[in-house]
């Protein structure tokens, strides 16, 4: 799934999305996404794991997706089961 970027917030025809810093991270990571799509408001999505410098893992409704982040979009795919458990 594609989505345009304008600094923290990635957006699409479906989608509006907000990458998020935790002040306090202690043992989470320092990133996290939520849903800011009206009505329902701001919605925690998943913890951000970073893969790489602009890949991030993420944990929705208990599937698995990579995002990847560039200067002015970012991508949302699947991530492959045979992946899974390789970043950690």
């Amino acid at each position: 799934m594609h989505f345009h970027r304008t600094g923290n917030k990635l957006f699409n025809e479906q989608y509006q999305l907000l990458i998020c810093s935790r002040k306090n991270p202690s043992n989470l990571p320092k990133y996290y996404l939520i849903n800011t799509q009206k009505p329902k408001g701001k919605q925690y999505i998943s913890s951000l794991y970073r893969v790489s410098e602009r890949v991030f893992r993420i944990e929705a409704k208990g599937k698995y997706y990579l995002l990847t982040i560039y200067a002015d979009s970012a991508n949302l795919s699947a991530e492959s089961p045979k992946w899974r458990g390789a970043y950690v």
